[in-house]
């Protein structure tokens, strides 16, 4: 998937991360969003409706969206054509004919406990990981976690350019 997203050609698979409280779903999105995005804001709640899909993909590569619990149908299309490039536009507020457009595509990280694609062509297009739970024992907390990472990162963006540039 990190190939996939960091040689920057559609279409992207949609990440779907699924498993228990506890599985580090959160944890594992932010640092995949971390490592393909420099973007600072990390994992996010799903937008509310297409223009708001539309306002964070101008403003981020990578779209990560944090604890879902359903996925409607519209924005699961929305997510579906952002994924494939097929872009989309919405009026601009306070305008009656401005349109903000949004063209490109961009990869898509989804984690919840429960699994939200039911639409068949968001579900098509999408790699599943089911996370397990960590044990209790085996859980840090989330700033050892990202400086653990933060200290990793040079390393793991080096082996992903090489891996993409052998792809």
């Amino acid at each position: 998937y990190l190939v996939v997203c960091i040689l920057g050609k559609a279409p992207f698979p949609v990440l779907n991360l699924s498993g228990e409280a506890g599985a580090a779903k959160s944890g594992a999105a932010r640092a995949i969003k971390g490592t393909i995005d420099p973007a600072i804001a990390g994992n996010r709640a799903a937008p509310r409706d297409e223009r708001e899909l539309a306002v964070a993909a101008a403003n981020a590569y990578c779209q990560s969206f944090d604890n879902l619990s359903s996925l409607d149908d519209d924005l699961s299309d929305a997510i579906a054509r952002l994924c494939y490039g097929e872009g989309f536009g919405t009026r601009e507020l306070f305008s009656d004919s401005a349109e903000f457009l949004v063209e490109g595509a961009r990869p898509v990280v989804l984690n919840g406990i429960v699994d939200v694609l039911r639409r068949a062509d968001l579900r098509d297009r999408a790699l599943f990981v089911r996370l397990a739970p960590m044990a209790p024992a085996a859980r840090e907390r989330d700033g050892v976690v990202a400086a653990r990472f933060r200290e990793r990162l040079p390393g793991i963006l080096g082996a992903l350019l090489d891996a993409a540039a052998a792809a």
